[in-house]
């Protein structure tokens, strides 16, 4: 990576990690939402162009009292490639709360593998349970925020847990680490909803679309973890389009075809119409879809693990040429996407473009506009309706 990238004042950045999940939203100067983290020890190598992610973030977050300031940290779900170095960030910055979903509760009573990182969040989220449901109040550095639905949370502790800690499916949040920022920046939250999924940790990986704003222009970005088809098609029949919205869709477990493709009678079928639903929610002013993964392989093996070259070209159809990009095709640069008149658009030259991209049109879509939640966490049904600033 450059050593004079600079951040963008608002905006996304999704780091060059290898097949895995590291995206920071930007949502002003002083508050960042990690999503996820990948940080490979290989890449602290000179000579890897792979992101030493941690690292980055340690020098480019913004500071509170000389510390890094992370002010939410999302793990989707504890596989590696989403948590592999929390502990290190924990250690050495403030994060100010943590996002994850009912299923890291059960992960202590289950046979998960965890890794050592998984491990580590979920003592670390366990302490926060415990010092909030003890009758303390919760500061920066002790704030949680359980996304998501599921029986456990009738249960204690989590049932003497405060409502500001829970935001389920079909609602939307607008507070980041205790500051409500209504005008600037929300969640609608699409997964996990009760019954969800099997006993998977895939399948219950949290499903969030952000807006950041600057109080004129808005973008959206939508991320669903690893879903596979049965869960995405879910989320994609149980939304409006306003809460479906995307500026930038981050493909869903690092471009796996298991989106959509599905077996039938011994063979793989795309699903077209979810890819059709999917393109029907684009943003009408520009819309990229990103694959936060190794460079796509020219064909699929059978058995092989992300990414396929068939998820791959299913995207690509779907937005304009050059709008499927990859984070692998950028490394050791991040792909970087700023807020404008025309909501997220990639900066220029952060990315080699798909070589493989096709022309299409980029399909209309509803526009979103700013929804505010009367307090700071609500149940929505979307933006609402008056055009987007411009």
């Amino acid at each position: 990576m450059s050593e004079d990238f600079i951040p963008p004042d608002l905006g996304l950045i999704l780091w060059p990690v290898g097949t895995g999940d590291s995206t920071t939203v930007i949502v002003d100067s002083g508050r960042w939402v990690q999503i996820d983290l990948h940080h490979l020890t290989a890449a602290e190598d000179d000579q890897d162009d792979r992101v030493p992610v941690v690292d980055r973030l340690l020098e480019l977050a913004p500071k509170n009292d000389g510390k890094p300031y992370i002010a939410a940290f999302a793990a989707t779900h504890l596989d590696s490639d989403h948590i592999r170095g929390f502990a290190k960030l924990l250690d050495e910055a403030i994060i100010g709360e943590l996002w994850f979903s009912p299923r890291v509760l059960r992960a202590s009573e289950s046979d998960d593998e965890l890794c050592d990182d998984a491990l580590v969040f979920v003592q670390e989220v366990n302490d926060r349970i415990d010092h909030i449901a003890n009758g303390n109040t919760a500061d920066s550095g002790q704030r949680i925020m359980v996304i998501g639905d599921d029986d456990l949370l009738g249960e204690d502790p989590y049932s003497k847990l405060p409502a500001e800690c829970f935001s389920k499916p079909g609602e939307f949040f607008s507070t980041l680490d205790g500051d409500t920022l209504e005008d600037t920046f929300r969640v609608y939250v699409h997964s996990p909803q009760k019954g969800d999924g099997s006993e998977d940790p895939n399948d219950l990986s949290l499903g969030m679309q952000i807006m950041i704003s600057d109080g004129e222009h808005r973008g959206t970005f939508l991320t669903l973890g690893d879903l596979r088809y049965d869960d995405v098609s879910a989320v994609f029949e149980r939304a409006d389009d306003d809460d479906l919205l995307w500026s930038v869709f981050q493909a869903p477990h690092h471009c796996s075809k298991k989106v959509m493709y599905v077996e039938k009678n011994g063979k793989e079928v795309l699903k077209t119409e979810l890819m059709a639903r999917i393109e029907a929610t684009a943003d009408s002013r520009g819309a990229w879809i990103v694959a936060s993964c190794e460079c796509i392989p020219e064909t699929d093996k059978p058995g092989a693990n992300p990414p396929h070259r068939a998820a791959a070209t299913a995207y690509e159809e779907r937005v304009d040429s050059g709008r499927f990009v990859v984070t692998g095709d950028a490394a050791p640069d991040p792909l970087v996407f700023e807020l404008t008149a025309d909501g997220l658009a990639q900066r220029a030259g952060s990315n080699t473009a798909s070589t493989k991209a096709r022309s299409l049109p980029i399909p209309e879509a509803t526009a979103a506009a700013s929804g505010r939640a009367t307090t700071s966490h609500n149940s929505a049904t979307g933006f609402g309706k008056p055009d987007i600033p411009t």
